[in-house]
């Protein structure tokens, strides 16, 4: 795994178990392999990685994936739970700057139920599976859906 992917996941993880936490009882993460991946590689996580506007609403992430550009593209749930029947309003990918966290764009409102798995391919596509879509969804680089496959493709949006 890359030493970039490998802290985008870390800190990811990091953020997803604060932001599910219980202020009343906070509770420290369990040490995984990942933390110890990260500890070895002489890496440090950024506790303030990623930078998110208030009102954009960041839920359990469920995939990570970068580009050669620069980009660091988070697949989640958004203010939603993870399984839901309809299609999500809010966006639910996030691409972030690789080396500021910062958000630049924010794709998939209406477009997936639980966006699940994310990468990218070598013309910069974006595919991205709805695990309760039941289908894979190829975006171009810009975040407009090109194509969906699967039991759930063509279904409304």
């Amino acid at each position: 795994m890359s030493k970039l992917l490998l802290v985008c996941v870390a800190t990811i993880a990091t953020a997803a178990a604060l932001l599910s936490c219980d202020a009343a009882a906070p509770s420290s993460p369990a040490p995984t392999d990942a933390d110890a991946e990260l500890a070895a590689s002489g890496r440090e996580v950024d506790p303030a990685w990623p930078r998110l506007p208030q009102d954009r609403p960041f839920g359990v992430p469920l995939g990570v994936a970068t580009d050669g550009r620069g980009r660091v593209f988070v697949a989640h749930t958004a203010a939603r739970p993870a399984r839901s029947a309809e299609r999500n309003e809010d966006a639910t990918v996030f691409v972030l700057d690789e080396a500021t966290g910062e958000l630049r764009e924010a794709w998939g409102a209406g477009v997936f139920r639980t966006p699940h798995g994310i990468s990218v391919d070598a013309r910069g596509h974006v595919w991205v599976t709805d695990s309760e879509g039941d289908e894979v969804v190829e975006l171009d680089e810009r975040g407009v859906p090109l194509r969906s496959l699967g039991a759930g493709a063509g279904a409304p949006r």
